[in-house]
């Protein structure tokens, strides 16, 4: 039975974008996690998360939307390495609560909205360089999975190439927004569903490609993996790519940009942003016919739309909600706009952009 006492391991409840409100203390030896989501049960599902941290551990809830980085880090655990590390296999093995999985950042209405405006689309190189891949080593071109799509910019940026698309979102207001995009684009071949990395809603080897777009770094490799690896067709294939850190063209411009990155939002990026970081160069998929392609996307932004760019970025979301009424991202607007030239309205001004593209593909046997 699970006995409430004072401990470190701490199981809360997070209302959407707002501050923790309930802790539950539980005796770390007596956990029981089923018991702790009955007496938790009583809560909406779809509007709030679970969360437990022991020391910089991260455990969640699988079925609630966890907005893990917004929320304060708790208090460090006195346990030693070697408890947490036990615990954290005990977990993993009977709970049923899966690590990292659940940063589902991108799930709130508003957020679709600007991340549907804002996001930058990928170039033409990228789709020649997936279709090339794939054309040389016999793949097909029938059906195309788009894994963690959001609002759907890579969707419809393949949607060219296969006869059937289908675009996956743990977020119902991300594939929303992808729905009614594709209204407006009149796409006849491309649908989405909800769905997540871990359990794909697809049959056994049904699929030509699955794609995952600046999202892998959120994903269990662990799981996702697998996952992909069984609903591809013999000589299927999975792509990851994503586009790392926006670099202006202009030095003091991209000295600001730079500067409000690592040092304003310093400490409210996820662990796992470093992977954008280093442009997945620590991730390897897992087959032995794989290639790797980097280049870069020129890009062109008015001054406004580099700012709206910027308030989706998950480090500054999290800021925000550190420090409410933040006007940072403002100053940085009015730093950008002197610089380069307060006489011309912002609107006006373009930036004149790049973003490294990084592409993973591999080919299942």
């Amino acid at each position: 039975m699970c006995r409430a006492q004072e401990s470190d391991y701490v199981v809360s409840k997070y209302p959407t974008w707002n501050q923790m409100d309930v802790q539950y203390k539980y005796d770390p030896p007596a956990m029981n996690f089923l018991h702790a989501d009955q007496r938790l049960s009583s809560y909406n599902y779809s509007k709030v998360g679970y969360r437990l941290d022991i020391g910089t551990m991260l455990i969640t809830h699988p079925t609630a939307m966890c907005y893990c980085t917004h929320v304060n880090s708790m208090k460090q655990s006195n346990y030693s390495n070697k408890t947490h590390a036990t615990f954290r296999k005990w977990l993993c093995n009977y709970s049923q609560l899966w690590v990292s999985m659940a940063y589902r950042l991108f799930e709130e209405a508003s957020h679709a909205l600007l991340y549907a405006k804002f996001r930058p689309t990928y170039p033409p190189k990228l789709r020649d360089v997936i279709s090339e891949f794939i054309k040389k080593n016999g793949g097909g071109f029938q059906k195309m999975i788009d894994v963690a799509c959001g609002s759907g910019q890579s969707t419809f940026y393949m949607a060219d190439l296969f006869k059937q698309v289908c675009g996956v979102d743990i977020s119902q207001a991300q594939v929303n927004q992808a729905q009614e995009k594709s209204k407006q684009l009149n796409h006849s071949n491309v649908e989405f569903c909800v769905g997540s990395a871990d359990k794909l809603p697809f049959a056994n080897a049904s699929v030509d490609l699955v794609t995952c777009a600046q999202a892998l770094h959120w994903f269990d490799e662990t799981t996702f993996y697998p996952e992909a690896d069984r609903v591809l067709k013999r000589k299927g294939c999975l792509a990851a790519y994503g586009y790392g850190n926006v670099e202006a063209k202009h030095q003091n411009t991209q000295s600001l940009i730079r500067h409000f990155y690592k040092e304003t939002l310093k400490g409210c990026w996820a662990d796992r942003r470093r992977h954008i970081d280093v442009c997945f160069t620590e991730f390897k998929l897992p087959y032995a016919k794989s290639e790797r392609y980097d280049f870069y996307s020129d890009v062109e932004m008015k001054l406004p739309d580099l700012i709206g760019y910027i308030s989706t970025w998950s480090g500054y979301c999290k800021y925000s909600e550190l420090h409410p009424g933040t006007v940072v991202l403002d100053e940085l607007e009015q730093q950008l706009h002197k610089e380069l030239g307060s006489d011309t309205p912002k609107e006006q001004i373009t930036m004149y952009l790049q973003f490294p593209i990084f592409v993973l593909i591999g080919q299942k046997e």
